[in-house]
């Protein structure tokens, strides 16, 4: 499993949405943020077979890639629907979940 460090930071810079100073909001959420994607690639080498490891490597990052795309889409439609904090209200609500599924 990944770090669990990087989905505390990132979690916590989610959580951290009601505070006034934006550039501590992302500094923590850049903490976890910035450490998930290596942390995790390391993770899925440790447990893919070494004749499947560029295969596994390029399918993670470009699934890393894409669940971070489509997250912001989802995000900004939902801040503009709702408000800035509602979407990371619900941002955090799934990686919690992410986080007790695995």
């Amino acid at each position: 499993m990944p770090s669990s460090r990087s989905g505390f930071f990132t979690l916590a810079g989610l959580l951290l949405a009601w505070l006034h100073s934006l550039i501590w909001r992302l500094l923590v959420f850049g903490l976890g943020f910035e450490t998930a994607k290596p942390s995790g690639l390391a993770w899925v080498m440790e447990r893919t077979p070494p004749e499947f490891r560029e295969a596994a490597s390029g399918t993670y990052l470009a699934g890393f890639d894409l669940r971070t795309g489509l997250a912001a889409l989802a995000c900004g439609r939902l801040a503009h629907a709702a408000s800035f904090r509602a979407a990371m209200v619900v941002a955090s609500g799934a990686m919690m979940a992410a986080r007790l599924l695995n």
